[in-house]
């Protein structure tokens, strides 16, 4: 099962504020936690995109097959 966006935003919480505890600059850790949000984001679209083409692949070829 995936990670939902609420899932994602709670663990990019978690990592911000356990890099302050362990002493880092707000700044340094809040874009190293968005980076990583934006990246999952990105994969996630990827994923997405490869999924849906290869539905329509699959679905032409059952229909060139009846």
């Amino acid at each position: 099962m995936g990670e939902d966006g609420s899932r994602l935003g709670t663990h990019c919480v978690r990592v911000f504020l356990e890099g302050m505890s362990l002493g880092g600059s707000s700044k340094e850790v809040g874009g190293a936690a968005v980076a990583f949000a934006l990246k999952v984001s990105q994969l996630r679209q990827n994923r997405s995109m490869i999924a849906n083409t290869f539905a329509l692949t699959t679905s032409w070829r059952r229909r060139a097959a009846s």
